[in-house]
Parts: C-alpha cells; sequence; structure tokens
C-alpha cells in the first residue's frame, strides 16, 4: 500500500522503494503526475531531476511505498504503474498521443496516511 506524505518528508536511508509526486484535485482524490522507483527513497527523494517538473505541474504531495523485492521487482511495479496512469511528467512507458486509449485518467487513489 502506498502512503501520502508531505513534499519534502524525510525517509529512513536505504529504504528501496516506489514513489508517486501527485496533485490533490480535490479532497482524498489525487492526480499521479510522476512515477519512479529507487533503491533509497530518501536519497532520490530529496535529490530529484524532475522536481522543477514536477513543481510546475502542481503537485502537492508524494506517495510512496517500500518495495524491497529487488530492482527488478521495483521497474516491473514502475512500469505497471505508468502504463496504467500514463503521468504528464513522466516520458518512459508512455503511449504515443495518437493512441485512442491515452486519456489521462484523474486518479481516485486513496491513499493512508502513517500509522492508519
Amino acid at each position: 500500500m502506498f502512503h501520502i506524505f508531505p513534499r519534502g518528508t524525510q525517509f529512513e536511508a536505504g529504504q528501496p522503494g516506489l514513489y508517486v509526486h501527485v496533485k490533490e484535485t480535490s479532497p482524498h482524490k489525487w492526480l499521479p503526475l510522476y512515477i519512479g522507483q529507487t533503491g533509497d527513497l530518501n536519497d532520490r527523494l530529496s535529490n530529484h531531476e524532475k522536481e522543477e517538473e514536477v513543481n510546475r505541474a502542481g503537485a502537492t504531495h508524494v506517495c510512496a511505498r517500500v518495495n524491497s523485492g529487488g530492482e527488478q521487482a521495483r521497474l516491473d511495479e514502475e512500469k505497471d504503474l505508468i502504463d496504467r496512469w500514463q503521468p504528464e511528467c513522466n516520458v518512459q512507458h508512455i503511449r504515443p498521443a495518437a493512441s485512442p486509449s491515452t486519456t489521462r485518467r484523474v486518479n481516485p487513489w486513496q491513499f493512508s496516511t502513517p500509522g492508519q
């Protein structure tokens, strides 16, 4: 399960996982803007090359989940999520604009806050 955090949250060093920069479109409704994976959530999120782009897109929060299954498991999950949601700030795994199935979806994801 993904948990939602304020942007700038510090994570325990060395935690591998997936993260999603999101924009809250209405209370508890989230639009994924960028989906990624990393071997260290804290290091990646504190030093991300897409930071300015997700800021311009209106990112309000970051969703994250630990995935200790190894890099290939994280890459597979990242690809599945990007294929499903087609976030505007990702460039890999994005279908061409001419495809009729590329309508970006408003994400009905509901996330939990840590400790819930």
